[in-house]
Protein backbone atom coordinates (compact mmCIF):
# COMPACT_ATOMS: atom_id res chain seq x y z
CA UNK A 1 0.00 0.00 0.00
CA UNK A 2 2.96 2.32 0.79
CA UNK A 3 3.83 1.89 -3.15
CA UNK A 4 0.17 3.54 -4.08
CA UNK A 5 0.38 6.30 -1.12
CA UNK A 6 -2.45 5.19 0.39
CA UNK A 7 -2.48 4.50 4.20
CA UNK A 8 -5.20 2.91 6.14
CA UNK A 9 -6.24 5.93 7.67
CA UNK A 10 -7.36 7.08 4.57
CA UNK A 11 -10.34 5.24 5.43
CA UNK A 12 -13.44 5.30 6.92
CA UNK A 13 -13.31 2.21 10.47
CA UNK A 14 -16.61 1.18 8.66
CA UNK A 15 -16.13 1.06 5.18
CA UNK A 16 -15.09 -2.56 3.97
CA UNK A 17 -12.65 -1.34 0.96
CA UNK A 18 -9.72 -1.41 3.87
CA UNK A 19 -10.44 -5.10 3.92
CA UNK A 20 -9.22 -5.24 -0.13
CA UNK A 21 -5.41 -4.49 0.19
CA UNK A 22 -4.89 -6.92 2.79
CA UNK A 23 -6.94 -9.63 1.47
CA UNK A 24 -4.69 -8.57 -2.25
CA UNK A 25 -1.55 -9.02 -0.46
CA UNK A 26 -2.64 -12.39 1.65
CA UNK A 27 -3.69 -13.33 -2.10
CA UNK A 28 -0.49 -12.56 -3.36
CA UNK A 29 1.73 -13.88 -0.64
CA UNK A 30 -0.04 -17.25 -0.62
CA UNK A 31 0.11 -17.56 -4.67
CA UNK A 32 4.32 -17.09 -4.28
CA UNK A 33 4.52 -19.44 -1.61
CA UNK A 34 2.30 -21.78 -3.71
CA UNK A 35 4.71 -21.15 -6.66
CA UNK A 36 7.94 -21.92 -4.58
CA UNK A 37 6.54 -25.02 -3.00
CA UNK A 38 5.78 -25.95 -6.32
CA UNK A 39 9.44 -25.14 -7.66
CA UNK A 40 10.20 -27.27 -4.42
CA UNK A 41 8.37 -30.53 -5.06
CA UNK A 42 9.54 -30.71 -8.71
CA UNK A 43 13.13 -30.01 -7.42
CA UNK A 44 12.13 -33.46 -4.99
CA UNK A 45 10.15 -34.95 -7.62
CA UNK A 46 13.48 -35.01 -10.05
CA UNK A 47 16.09 -36.11 -6.70
CA UNK A 48 14.02 -38.85 -6.29
CA UNK A 49 13.84 -39.85 -9.53
CA UNK A 50 17.02 -39.85 -9.72
CA UNK A 51 17.75 -42.09 -6.80
CA UNK A 52 15.28 -44.62 -8.03
CA UNK A 53 17.34 -45.07 -10.88
CA UNK A 54 20.62 -45.46 -8.74
CA UNK A 55 18.81 -47.62 -6.62
CA UNK A 56 17.79 -50.34 -9.81
CA UNK A 57 21.46 -49.76 -11.08
CA UNK A 58 22.41 -51.30 -7.78
CA UNK A 59 20.11 -53.81 -7.83
CA UNK A 60 21.15 -54.66 -11.19
CA UNK A 61 24.99 -54.86 -10.08
CA UNK A 62 24.02 -56.65 -6.83
CA UNK A 63 22.40 -59.32 -8.99
CA UNK A 64 25.13 -59.54 -11.74
CA UNK A 65 27.61 -60.01 -8.48
CA UNK A 66 25.41 -62.56 -6.30
CA UNK A 67 24.83 -64.86 -10.15
CA UNK A 68 28.87 -64.53 -10.01
CA UNK A 69 29.81 -65.59 -6.64
CA UNK A 70 27.62 -68.24 -6.71
CA UNK A 71 29.17 -69.40 -9.76
CA UNK A 72 32.60 -69.46 -8.01
CA UNK A 73 30.84 -71.14 -5.13
CA UNK A 74 29.92 -74.12 -7.32
CA UNK A 75 33.07 -74.27 -9.22
CA UNK A 76 35.10 -74.05 -5.92
CA UNK A 77 32.80 -77.27 -4.70
CA UNK A 78 33.51 -79.16 -7.53
CA UNK A 79 37.13 -78.14 -6.96
CA UNK A 80 37.03 -79.62 -3.60
CA UNK A 81 35.25 -82.72 -4.23
CA UNK A 82 37.75 -83.49 -7.19
CA UNK A 83 40.54 -83.05 -4.48
CA UNK A 84 39.38 -84.70 -1.68
CA UNK A 85 38.67 -87.86 -4.10
CA UNK A 86 42.07 -87.16 -5.16
CA UNK A 87 43.54 -87.31 -2.04
CA UNK A 88 41.38 -90.37 -1.28
CA UNK A 89 43.19 -92.67 -3.48
CA UNK A 90 46.78 -90.55 -4.87
CA UNK A 91 49.19 -93.36 -6.62
CA UNK A 92 45.22 -94.24 -8.48
CA UNK A 93 43.71 -90.91 -9.40
CA UNK A 94 43.38 -91.34 -12.99
CA UNK A 95 41.80 -94.86 -11.95
CA UNK A 96 39.90 -93.45 -9.51
CA UNK A 97 38.14 -90.78 -11.58
CA UNK A 98 37.48 -93.31 -14.51
CA UNK A 99 36.25 -96.08 -12.21
CA UNK A 100 34.03 -93.73 -9.95
CA UNK A 101 35.72 -95.57 -6.74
Amino acid sequence: MPSLGIKLKDFAIHDPIVDFPVSATSSDTALADAKKLTSQLKQQRAQLRSALQIKENLAEIAEAQSKKLEKSLRELQQTQAQLVQAEKCPVYAISCRNDGT
